[in-house]
């Protein structure tokens, strides 16, 4: 191996141990549902509910039920949309259910 192969040989390396550690995404349902689970909670008025999700970054629709997402990218070729759906009775607009589906990834 030349001294210019070797180089390049490092610095490949380098690459791929840096960009594994920055910015990749791993699916993870329970962690995911347990963040949900320590922010929100049946019976919480909506727009508080709302507010704690958004602090998680998650971007919500206010119709019943409420659709709450985010997508998570990663380096490589694909991306994960985290989401959670928030029911809540018409009246008091308080959360009456969380549901908390897979998380669905897609790419190539």
């Amino acid at each position: 191996m030349t001294l210019t192969s070797t180089r390049l040989a490092a610095t490949f390396a380098l690459l791929l141990a840096v960009s594994g550690l920055s910015g990749c995404y791993f699916r993870n349902q329970k962690s995911f549902e347990r963040r949900v689970e320590s922010t929100i909670s049946a019976g919480m008025p909506l727009q508080q509910a709302v507010s704690r999700l958004s602090d998680l970054r998650l971007t919500c629709t206010l119709v019943n039920p409420a659709d709450c997402s985010r997508i998570r990218q990663s380096l490589m070729p694909y991306s994960c949309v985290e989401r959670v759906r928030l029911y809540w009775s018409g009246e008091t607009q308080q959360v009456t259910r969380i549901e908390i589906p897979e998380i669905a990834c897609a790419g190539l």
